[in-house]
């Protein structure tokens, strides 16, 4: 695939995410080793993805409506059904 070099090798990968969920939020994220559930347990009403560095994060909120596409735009995030995607 080439491109960027350093990124994650052996664990899995882009696509593993690990999670780690507070009372009010859950994030998830590709940075190997970050975590241990591998989803967030409560449902949401507003969840995005973004880039955070050389990694993708995926977060989960309780917001909705105009506060939800904030929070989205802030990250320059796109909105997903959950987290992980």
């Amino acid at each position: 695939m080439g491109g960027a070099s350093g990124g994650s090798g052996g664990m899995g990968g882009a696509g593993s995410f690990t999670c780690t969920e507070t009372a009010q939020s859950c994030t998830c994220t590709d940075v190997p080793g970050s975590g241990t559930a591998t989803s967030c347990a409560k449902s949401y009403t507003c969840c995005f993805t973004f880039t955070s560095g050389a990694y993708k994060q995926c977060q989960c909120h309780p917001f909705t409506g105009a506060s939800c596409d904030g929070a989205a735009q802030a990250v320059s995030g796109t909105k997903v059904a959950k987290c992980p995607p």
